[in-house]
């Protein structure tokens, strides 16, 4: 069953700057992040922290094997400057962290620091389906997407709401 997507993403101006800083610090490599939040409303997902993430893909000839023969990829890159994957433990510890908040982890941020805020063939090819995920140009501009699970994706419009931390029920701007 695919879960259904939100026309609007909403961040705050603290979430926006912390997750361009955190996915700037590791230039020229992909920095990553979790978005956490709650639902506001069928149409509206409110991202209320930014989980900075350390990203630990493969780099040597062994890791990268095992990856090669898990999914047959033919265009296979093993420069972090290219690629990211969040560090399991990391994801496990936000997930938890999350919850006991009532929170949830809506999907992940990435840079492409040397391109684009728009999916990269890779992004497509080994995203989670009927999930979020947000790019980072290397503007520092974000852009939301949504992979559903024909591995097709539309944009996710973000914006930005004039809340402050522990009060997610303010009014957008």
């Amino acid at each position: 069953m695919s879960v259904k997507p939100p026309s609007t993403l909403v961040m705050d101006l603290r979430c926006q700057n912390q997750l361009r800083k955190s996915l700037t610090a590791v230039y020229p490599e992909e920095g990553c992040a979790l978005l956490i939040g709650h639902i506001l409303n069928d149409q509206q997902w409110v991202v209320d922290w930014i989980w900075p993430c350390l990203n630990v893909w493969p780099m040597n000839n062994d890791q990268i094997s095992c990856y090669l023969n898990s999914y047959s990829d033919q265009d296979f890159a093993s420069d972090k400057r290219t690629r990211f994957s969040v560090d399991p433990r990391e994801q496990l510890a936000a997930q938890l962290w999350a919850r006991r908040r009532k929170l949830s982890i809506f999907g992940v941020a990435h840079s492409h620091p040397s391109g684009e805020a728009i999916p990269s063939i890779h992004d497509l090819k080994w995203g989670l389906v009927d999930s979020l995920f947000l790019i980072q140009s290397k503007e520092g501009d974000h852009r939301a997407w949504w992979l559903d699970f024909d591995r097709h994706y539309h944009e996710i419009l973000i914006c930005q709401n004039s809340r402050s931390r522990g009060n997610p029920q303010s009014k957008l701007k």
